[in-house]
């Protein structure tokens, strides 16, 4: 199945996004970074299932894709907290906690958040309850995967709407930031609709154009709008976005770099949480100038320390299970 050069690309802009929006040195810039994340995941769900035989290890697949790295960062940081509990950020050191954490099972510490030890594997919650979604939804009828899933996280999101603080897993996994990855479905057949005007270079002009103008909005009003679920604002116009560049710039072909770089897009996102954590306690009380400055030197170490996270890990560990369970 060929490779969308574009879709690597938005994963790491994603992670650049989250990277300035973890550090607080551009204000709310960035909030919208995880929906880029998303929309990819629920596009290239579809997009890599096509065939009838797509849903065998299917789960297995995904786990080797997620689990070595996350369990590797998750148990270290664990492992610092437990040394010196006052490095922690929102977490606890304590056994059950890691556990859950490590089986992407949801909790509520006493500190009242309800984020796992890792706190950026909240995303991963969800992206692991999309995929139980949309494996159920194959298993089903795999024709009809796209509309099973769809179905099942409206459905979800409705529940939460009627029984509001009801009990907390029904809270969490009925939590609208599932329809996100239902919205990159919509995105890949949508996509698909205007197929046959794609090359029509009024077409791409007009996609390219549209998606400038919506990359200024995002980056000038994308931040939270609170009382807004977040598939509403900024979930819709970074909807239209991504759309928009994968109508215009979808069959283009980009630097062998670019794509590299966003290949390291997921050891991008989780060794962040460190960096910029130490980045937040280093620079803090620096002028802006400095701040920017230290800022630009710690982002470097961030990129050093996920290539060899994406070599080591992503490639090395990864391509070692994929050949021992055969999966290919």
């Amino acid at each position: 199945m060929k490779r969308i050069d574009l879709i690597q690309i938005l994963r790491f802009l994603g992670a650049c996004c989250v990277i300035l929006y973890h550090s607080g040195i551009a204000g709310e810039f960035g909030y919208f970074g995880v929906e880029l994340f998303s929309f990819v995941s629920g596009y290239i769900m579809i997009y890599t299932t096509q065939s009838a035989q797509s849903d065998k290890g299917f789960l297995l697949k995904r786990g080797i894709r997620l689990i070595p790295l996350y369990w590797t960062l998750t148990i270290f940081y664990y492992g610092i907290i437990c040394i010196r509990p006052s490095l922690s950020i929102m977490s606890e050191p304590r056994p059950e906690y890691l556990i859950k954490s490590m089986l992407f099972i949801p909790f509520q510490n006493s500190y009242g958040y309800d984020t796992p030890i890792l706190g950026a594997g909240w995303t991963l919650n969800y992206e692991v309850m999309f995929y139980l979604i949309f494996f159920l939804a194959m298993k089903v009828c795999h024709k009809h995967r796209a509309m099973i899933t769809v179905g099942i996280t409206a459905a979800l999101t409705v529940v939460n709407w009627i029984l509001p603080g009801e009990h907390f897993y029904i809270g969490y996994y009925a939590n609208s930031f599932l329809l996100e990855f239902s919205m990159g479905i919509l995105a890949f057949y949508l996509i698909e609709k205007v197929q046959e005007y794609r090359n029509q270079k009024r077409v791409r002009v007009f996609c390219t154009m549209t998606a400038f103008v919506l990359a200024l909005w995002m980056i000038f009003f994308g931040g939270r709008i609170s009382g807004i679920p977040r598939f509403l604002y900024p979930g819709i116009p970074m909807f239209a976005l991504f759309c928009t560049l994968i109508l215009g710039w979808g069959k283009k072909q980009f630097p062998k770099v670019l794509v590299e770089l966003g290949n390291m897009s997921y050891s991008i996102y989780l060794i962040e949480y460190f960096t910029m954590a130490f980045f937040k306690v280093v620079a803090g009380n620096f002028n802006v100038g400095l701040k920017w400055a230290v800022f630009l030197v710690i982002l470097s170490v961030t990129l050093g320390c996920s290539w060899i996270s994406y070599v080591v890990v992503e490639q090395k560990l990864t391509g070692f299970l994929r050949k021992k369970f055969r999966i290919k």
